[in-house]
């Protein structure tokens, strides 16, 4: 008797923790669903932001040179354009190269917040994917590059950085310590190349410099000849 009133006991509290397990779990749901509408949420500020930033009226010059807010927007004209960037267009583009940057910091800052699902990797990507942009910027400023390089430079960097998150979000959906080590390779890699991109830059720029400088006139090639003279304890010379 006692033993069918113990087993009913405990039949009895697990019917009692079954509403409370199942109250957990529909929290657990609810801040997931709370997290992913305060990403999109983010997310939608951060392209609202940098819309805002690119419709500054300054950088007409360059709009119908290359895409301004992407390049989904390069036209064929601009990945053919042969042109490169003169005096006038130069302003253009360095604040159009500022604004990049804080459209970035503010992508950068979404991704870090808002990390799961996605791997911490992609933030390290996207960051070395945007150095590399920067180093095409300058060179299109320096007349390295023509803009339709640029544009067509740009595109292949963008799918470059596409392609490795991809594969990241591929390896971690594997679940395993190999596909984790595998995913942080990545992100090394990328890192890696960012930093030689920025070495051959580097010297890209010391080479356009030297060049320069030769280039420059001088007044004189030769030291002319000076005369002093001393009268008393003063000397002047010509």
């Amino acid at each position: 008797m006692r033993t069918t009133l113990f087993v009913a006991a405990l039949l009895v509290a697990g019917c009692q923790e079954l509403p409370q397990q199942q109250s957990a779990a529909e929290r657990r749901n609810e801040e997931i669903r709370a997290r992913s509408e305060a990403a999109r949420a983010d997310l939608q500020r951060v392209r609202t932001y940098c819309q805002d930033l690119f419709r500054d009226a300054r950088l007409d010059p360059i709009r119908t040179k290359l895409g301004i807010t992407s390049d989904k927007e390069s036209t064929f004209e601009m990945l053919i354009d042969k042109t490169k960037v003169d005096d006038t267009e130069k302003p253009a583009l360095v604040l159009w190269a500022k604004k990049k940057e804080q459209c970035h910091r503010e992508d950068i800052a979404h991704l870090r917040k808002f990390s799961p699902p996605n791997p911490p990797e992609y933030a390290t990507i996207n960051e070395a994917g945007f150095i590399r942009f920067q180093f095409l910027i300058a060179d299109l400023h320096n007349g390295a590059i023509t803009y339709g390089e640029f544009s067509r430079k740009r595109r292949e960097l963008n799918a470059d950085t596409r392609a490795k998150m991809d594969e990241v979000r591929h390896l971690y959906a594997q679940r395993s310590a190999e596909a984790r080590y595998r995913a942080a390779q990545l992100a090394n890699d990328a890192r890696r190349t960012a930093a030689l991109e920025e070495q051959a830059a580097n010297q890209r720029y010391q080479i356009q410099m030297q060049q320069l400088e030769a280039l420059r006139p001088r007044e004189a090639r030769f030291p002319r000849s000076i005369t002093c003279t001393t009268y008393y304890n003063m000397t002047t010379c010509d």
